[in-house]
């Protein structure tokens, strides 16, 4: 295996503008995907009505975007002509021995990042740009291009099985969803008549966070109907009222009430006994199942409620009487059973999906390694 500058292997692609009278797909960027459609990207069009300045790039062309250090970076397969966005770079394949799915594999990888991240100039975080002096100085490792192909083959067999996992839990919540959004024609009751105890946490736990010591749950800590486990903090708090009035049971539901609306949890058994930060209501509940209440909140027809509670000119999140104002759908108790089943069914499912995920994610990780070193 050689190593090469990109400088021998990319060159500048003369710029080509639309200019008037001419009509191209229009492309966009994206982290995961490379180029897309930007129709395919956003439900509505996000570019210039006015397209006469955007690039036009031909198919086999590298188009660069912005910020570089997120690997924002692709060679364009989908038309013989396209345009992208004027501030987007563009650039030609001058060696005829280097295979673009290797190169772009290369370019996208975490060897590359960090060439990116230690290159950036410029003090404002999303603005940093690398010259393309710059990015034309980075070494390229470059095996025989029989090897570059079956390097890039191995490494897009194992990112199509992450994107079909990742496409397999966009359908699991896309199923949860169905199961929920039926109940908006369902008869409603108060969720007062069912808190038995509510409150929230307060400022200030930061200084007690430490290594050890009791869990303590952040509206980070809190997704769609699930709680985030990963990446808890702990705080060794001194005993006082304010840590026992904020002390959460299992089962207890938490809800944000200051930013993001619409993330709700239910506290697991393993963290019963973990105090919450003042961005969290805490809500006990009687007569009414905590899931189903849970779910529903984090739903788009509960968050729709949630941000019209929202509204107005002195409004930065809910107080005790949004929250006892709430109404959800009236469910008999088997109704209730019933979903709570389902919604545990499709639980199980997405803790499956989400493992296997994370195992494909280190075993790419590992192969781009393996592959950038000479050792697969």
């Amino acid at each position: 295996m050689t190593t090469r500058s990109l400088g021998d292997i990319l060159a500048p692609a003369k710029v080509r503008r639309l200019g008037p009278g001419r009509s191209l797909p229009v492309l966009s960027m994206t982290m995961r995907r490379g180029l897309v459609d930007q129709e395919d990207k956003f439900v509505k069009s996000v570019s210039s009505d006015d397209k006469r300045d955007y690039k036009v790039v031909d198919r086999g062309q590298l188009v660069v975007g912005f910020p570089i250090d997120e690997a924002v970076l692709a060679f364009q397969r989908l038309y013989d002509e396209g345009i992208v966005s004027p501030a987007y770079g563009v650039w030609d394949l001058t060696a005829t021995d280097v295979h673009r799915g290797y190169l772009e594999r290369y370019l996208r990888g975490p060897r590359a990042v960090e060439f990116y991240r230690a290159k950036l100039r410029g003090s404002t975080a999303r603005r940093r740009s690398l010259p393309a002096s710059v990015f034309l100085s980075m070494p390229v490792p470059v095996p025989e291009e029989s090897e570059q192909r079956r390097i890039a083959a191995i490494l897009d067999q194992v990112d199509e099985l992450r994107a079909k996992r990742r496409r397999t839990l966009a359908l699991l919540d896309e199923l949860r969803t169905g199961l929920l959004e039926p109940l908006q024609g369902r008869g409603r009751v108060g969720l007062r008549e069912h808190i038995e105890f509510l409150t929230s946490g307060s400022r200030g736990w930061a200084k007690y966070y430490s290594s050890g010591g009791t869990p303590f749950l952040r509206i980070q800590d809190v997704g769609k109907d699930r709680l985030a486990t990963s990446d808890l903090v702990r705080v060794n708090a001194p005993p006082s009222m304010e840590a026992e009035r904020t002390r959460v049971k299992a089962g207890d539901v938490l809800l944000s009430i200051t930013a993001d609306l619409g993330r709700t949890a239910v506290v697991t058994p393993e963290l019963a006994g973990a105090n919450v930060s003042q961005h969290l209501a805490l809500l006990r509940l009687k007569g009414v199942s905590p899931r189903y209440v849970s779910a529903y909140l984090s739903s788009s027809s509960g968050v729709q409620q949630l941000m019209k509670m929202n509204r107005g000119a002195t409004k930065q999140g809910l107080n005790f009487d949004d929250v006892r104002s709430i109404r959800i759908p009236r469910l008999e108790d088997d109704e209730q059973g019933a979903l709570v089943r389902q919604l545990e069914a499709i639980d199980e499912s997405v803790a499956r999906a989400e493992s296997h995920l994370d195992h494909l994610d280190e075993l790419f990780a590992s192969l781009q390694h393996r592959a950038f070193t000479g050792q697969l």
